[in-house]
């Protein structure tokens, strides 16, 4: 895909893969708004937005004008899973869920959510592929599958391009 004047929106911009996503994507041309849950770096090529995925009011709008939405902001240590549930399902499904319907609402070509190799449980066989069964072993591999869920439950019922 040509990425020259596409609009990405990267949700954990800042994050481990973000950070390469956005740059590998301004390199090829895109117009990219990194999404930060606090202010962001100053001084960056590309154009920060704060909200928290969690909140729908603090996303209102944030998708219009975007072609596609890469989505990586999650909570993803296993321990902190352990711990606090409860933060995790609301970051990682119900956040997912703020966002897919953003995205919906603002009329958003793509949407591409990033999940882990986690709700596959402990491989029953190598390389791992999506026929693999799912086997959550915490709640950050639950909270992946139900957001997987989501994806697909909106592109099913609003025909919203999603991988």
């Amino acid at each position: 895909m040509a990425w020259s004047g596409k609009r990405a929106l990267v949700t954990g911009a800042r994050g481990f893969i973000g950070k390469y996503l956005v740059a590998r994507l301004s390199r090829q041309g895109a117009e990219v708004t990194g999404l930060t849950i606090d202010a962001g770096p100053a001084g960056d090529r590309l154009k920060w937005a704060q909200g928290d995925i969690t909140i729908p009011a603090s996303i209102k709008g944030l998708c219009k004008d975007i072609d596609v939405v890469f989505h990586l902001a999650a909570i993803s240590n296993v321990d902190a899973s352990i711990r606090d549930p409860v933060r995790t399902i609301g970051t990682n499904t119900f956040g997912t869920a703020s966002l897919l319907e953003e995205a919906r609402k603002d009329g958003v070509k793509k949407f591409v959510y990033i999940s882990s190799a986690h709700v596959y449980g402990v491989p029953r066989y190598v390389p791992l592929d999506e026929a693999h069964p799912l086997a959550p072993r915490e709640p950050y591999a639950a909270s992946k599958i139900a957001a997987e869920n989501l994806v697909l439950a909106y592109a099913n019922a609003y025909g919203l391009e999603c991988v």
